[in-house]
């Protein structure tokens, strides 16, 4: 029985990397062809990421949250929120420790080390963890919690996937956001935001705003079921499939634009200091060019970092910390929550990081991200089936 179930998941895992690969690779080769005017110019990259960051993202939080908070549910769900503030902050420490230790003080001046540490801290939350959470609930021990039934155990799965997005969006798009704006303006020679400027652009943010205009939602249960329940009469429900609509492409666009940018990578330029550094410093010579190989070697710090620790390092330690309050905290939850928060701490990065690099006019960043992406998404196919099949075994 056991390995029938690890090749269902190893066939989980294989299908989400490879159909993100496929993706992927359309949206690099509309970056490149044809060649005397190409489909996805940069510009077009850019003018697509900011129609997503100002459209379909906010519409995919406001339909997701809109339609899976409940009070009810929140209760049910306590850890799943608590551990995904949990595993942002592991995977944000574990990568300053990794840094300190395996790479060089001259690359930690570097904006790809600045993007790739708070990228790490950020896992794939909604995208993969919903196809997993479909699959798994084809398992009888999983839907035996919901009268053997895979839709209520799919549709259940799926509401607590996007309550622990809750958390992982409201810390981003603050504390990351924040982030990114100090990272473009060392990256621009201008000065670093200050802390109230801050506050004023996270309370401007369209994300910010469909965060919690998804929670308004969401426990108001009337204006809730009149948006987002299907087949519903109410008048609403027009208002709420069209955000649906809007937000469809989401996670598909956000692939293109991965592939997009990592065909636009200027390996040369991996891991050079930002500008404020470069100012302070002698110009070095011009570099020979890199091969892939080359470039892969010069930066292989910031690679592995980029993959053991949210791959290994952070769901082990989740895993750990989740055990020890599981065991400690009196507190009922679902095993399919136990499960959700689990599989999705050791997710590999979310692709949406693409589109907000290039929102916020990080391009450059963006595709030297798309290349650390090959990598670590690589790596995720025998890690997530190890991951799936133990937390599997351990909850059921």
């Amino acid at each position: 029985m056991g390995a029938v179930i690890d090749g269902e998941v190893l066939l989980l895992a294989f299908g989400v990397v490879a159909k993100l690969v496929i993706v992927a690779a359309v949206g690099a080769t509309a970056a490149k062809r044809p060649r005397d005017r190409v489909i996805l110019s940069k510009e077009a990259i850019t003018r697509i990421s900011r129609l997503s960051a100002a459209v379909m993202i906010p519409s995919l939080i406001v339909s997701t949250t809109g339609a899976s908070i409940s009070v009810q549910l929140l209760k049910e769900t306590v850890l799943v929120v608590v551990f995904s503030l949990v595993t942002i902050g592991v995977g944000l420490l574990s990568m300053q420790l990794w840094g300190r230790l395996f790479v060089p003080a001259s690359q930690r001046r570097s904006s790809l080390w600045q993007v790739a540490s708070l990228a790490a801290a950020f896992p794939n939350i909604v995208a993969i963890p919903l196809v997993a959470v479909v699959s798994i609930c084809e398992r009888r021990d999983v839907r035996a919690d919901y009268d053997d039934d895979i839709a209520t155990c799919a549709r259940t799965g799926s509401a607590i996937v996007f309550v622990g997005s809750f958390a992982w969006t409201a810390i981003f798009f603050t504390y990351g956001a924040h982030r990114l704006r100090t990272i473009e303006a060392a990256e621009s020679g201008a000065p670093a935001p200050k802390p109230a400027e801050a506050v004023g652009s996270c309370v401007r943010e369209p994300i910010n705003a469909a965060l919690a205009v998804g929670t308004a939602i969401g426990l108001i249960a009337p204006l809730r079921r009149g948006l987002f329940s299907v087949g519903g009469r109410s008048p609403l429900r027009i208002l709420g499939g069209t955000v649906e609509l809007l937000a469809s492409p989401t996670v598909c666009v956000a692939v293109l634009l991965v592939g997009a940018s990592l065909a636009n990578v200027d390996l040369n330029a991996l891991a050079a200091p930002d500008k404020s550094a470069r100012d302070a410093e002698a110009p070095p010579p011009p570099p020979a060019k890199r091969s892939v190989w080359g470039a892969v070697y010069a930066v292989r710090g910031i690679i592995s970092g980029f993959v053991i620790v949210r791959l290994l390092a952070v769901p082990a330690v989740v895993g750990a910390l989740e055990a020890l309050a599981t065991a400690t905290v009196p507190i009922p939850q679902a095993r399919l929550g136990r499960a959700v928060l689990l599989i999705s701490s050791g997710m590999p990065t979310a692709q949406i990081m693409i589109v907000l690099l290039h929102k916020f006019g990080l391009s450059q960043q963006a595709s030297e991200l798309s290349f650390l992406f090959v990598f670590q998404y690589a790596a995720s196919i025998p890690t997530m089936t190890a991951l799936i099949s133990s937390v599997l075994n351990r909850v059921y």
